[in-house]
């Protein structure tokens, strides 16, 4: 009986079936990886490899992950998802979420003294609004009564 081989290419890596050797991954002529269970895995395994590196980033993050009222909180980017989003993992929580880069800040003492700034205002807002809800409360609200013809 001969041996049944099925092959494709693969971002620059060559797969190959045989029944004899299951799927093996190749690159110019060298065997790299064999014995792997299915083409999803080898693509999964050829994908991993090929995973672009970057470095980290210390960031800001705001919503609508790290949004502790409403200011950015600290953390860091980790990598890039489709020019478009990036991994970023908190200080505070330590945890790990995909977050729109317009979401996302340098971590610079020109960046922190405008957060300070913001935050400042912010208070100052909180005290105003205050101030709004006790004036308006004093106002004379109108009756029924001031409504009503004598008789």
């Amino acid at each position: 009986m001969n041996e049944i081989k099925l092959a494709t290419d693969y971002k620059g890596f060559h797969i190959e079936y045989s029944d004899w050797n299951k799927i093996t991954i190749s690159q110019e002529g060298t065997e790299i990886k064999r014995d792997i269970p299915t083409i999803e895995a080898c693509q999964e395994w050829i994908d991993k490899k090929l995973k672009q590196k970057y470095k980290r980033v210390a960031v800001l993050c705001k919503r609508p992950y790290g949004y502790r009222d409403g200011l950015p909180e600290k953390g860091e980017a980790t990598s890039v998802v489709n020019n478009d989003h990036v991994w970023v993992t908190t200080k505070a929580k330590g945890e790990r979420q995909k977050v729109n880069i317009d979401s996302v800040y340098l971590d610079t003492p020109e960046n922190n003294k405008l957060i300070a700034e913001v935050k400042a205002l912010s208070e100052e807002r909180k005290q105003i609004d205050t101030e709004i809800e006790t004036k308006m409360s004093e106002l004379t609200h109108l009756e029924v009564a001031m409504m009503e013809l004598p008789e």
